[in-house]
């Protein structure tokens, strides 16, 4: 059995289609490890980690960019 999750709302279901979002734009198949990780919110905690470890002028420098 594959389950997926909609990154977008959280809900997990067996279907194609995010039955809460009625898309499959954010689907994350939990079965695929970094589906799981992204799901689990590995990402955004790797994320925070490298951003606050970086110095101070690249910091600056991205504020400038964006």
């Amino acid at each position: 059995m594959i389950e997926f999750q909609c990154y977008q709302c959280g809900s997990k279901f067996e279907a194609i289609i995010c039955p809460t979002c009625k898309t499959d734009a954010h689907l994350l198949d939990l079965s695929n490890p970094m589906d799981a990780f992204i799901a689990n919110g590995g990402f955004e905690k790797a994320m925070t980690q490298a951003t606050e470890s970086l110095p101070e002028s690249v910091l600056q420098s991205l504020g400038e960019v964006s």
